[in-house]
């Protein structure tokens, strides 16, 4: 009986050996599967940090050309009111040359009137000798 307990212990004690190598082989497995997970989690965090640094430093560029493009809108405003107050006025400059254009007109048919009735007389008549003519077109000067 002692023989077979001996034997059994040593069945035992085998199992104990191969129960131990395999419990190391484990542990080694979990230290290299651990170690590759923490080496790929600091690359993917190394990595996303990079993501997100690069987003942060676009969005920066971004806001930025869109307050410059916002303040050339407002420049571009600015000028355009300047430039409708000119075209205002240049509608009445041109309102006025038509009235005076008008005004001429009526003026130089009343003196060619007089004239040819002064004519007659053999009096010439003061429009006629500051040489006043019809205005026929006017070009605008650009």
């Amino acid at each position: 009986e002692l023989a077979g307990a001996l034997s059994s212990l040593q069945v035992v004690e085998q199992q104990r050996q191969a129960a131990v190598a395999h419990l190391h082989d484990m542990m080694a497995k979990l230290r290299s599967g651990h170690h590759e997970v923490a080496k790929s989690t600091v690359e993917h965090m190394r990595v996303y940090s990079t993501a997100v640094d690069n987003v942060v430093e676009e969005l920066g560029n971004t806001v930025d050309a869109s307050k410059d493009f916002m303040r050339k809108c407002l420049e571009v405003d600015l000028e355009m009111e300047r430039i409708e107050a000119v075209a205002a006025e240049a509608k009445l400059v041109n309102a006025d040359l038509d009235t005076l254009e008008r005004v001429v007109t009526r003026l130089c048919a009343q003196a060619a009137t007089q004239s040819h009735t002064h004519e007659q007389d053999g009096v010439w008549p003061a429009a006629s000798a500051q040489g006043l003519q019809p205005i026929t077109s006017r070009t605008p000067s650009p």
